[in-house]
């Protein structure tokens, strides 16, 4: 499946249909949207040209430009040797990356084949790694990769922001944290005991009632 369920436009034999990104397998021609898209999988760019914010993948704000994908018998070397993903990365397109315009100058629709979606991306790495013998350990961190992406990028942000309002909400009631990143754990807590003379820390202490507040 891929990594984002949103609505994609597929082409389908001479028409153009709505689907799920979550329903895209390897070999799907997709439509880039003119006004732009965040990428549900990674696709190769067959028409048009794309302007690409890649930075949540390389850290640079500069957005880039993929082209086309070259036919074959063209004259380019590149349209004559079978596709891959690292010889290919200027045509492209990511998954998570930001599709900020699309460009095409014959009217025609901007176009990209589905290479790669999550599930399907991670066995084809582990097939590919094995047949090409490569150690176990470089399969797993490769593997690990199509998993860890989906992690947004901007969650350790939020998750500080909400800590942030959690530990000011606290202090307006008299709650004063020294260590706020316990705040996310305390959330999860239904029991405290409070001990003066460290008598909870026996080993036959048990507690017989508590009070809800």
């Amino acid at each position: 499946t891929a990594h984002l369920s949103v609505c994609v436009c597929v082409c389908v034999c001479v028409y153009i249909e709505e689907a799920l990104s979550t329903d895209l397998v390897p070999g799907d021609v997709m439509v880039i949207p003119s006004n732009g898209t965040i990428m549900p999988c990674d696709a190769v760019l067959v028409s048009g040209t794309c302007i690409v914010n890649e930075s949540m993948l390389t850290g640079e704000s500069v957005p880039v430009t993929k082209t086309n994908l070259p036919n074959p018998g063209e004259g380019d070397k590149d349209g004559d040797a079978a596709y891959s993903m690292e010889e290919h990365k200027r045509h492209t397109l990511f998954c998570g990356t930001h599709v900020i315009q699309t460009r095409f100058y014959s009217g025609e629709l901007v176009k990209a084949v589905v290479v790669r979606t999550a599930g399907i991306g991670f066995v084809y790495s582990i097939v590919l790694s094995i047949m090409n013998n490569v150690p176990a350990k470089t399969i797993i961190i490769k593997s690990l990769d199509i998993i860890t992406i989906t992690v947004p990028p901007a969650l350790p942000a939020a998750m500080t922001a909400g800590i942030v309002y959690a530990q000011r909400r606290l202090k307006r009631i008299g709650i004063f944290c020294i260590s706020p990143q316990r705040i996310n754990i305390c959330g999860q807590l239904n029991l405290v005991c409070f001990d003066k003379v460290d008598t909870h820390t026996h080993t036959h202490t048990h507690t017989h009632t508590h009070t809800h507040w």
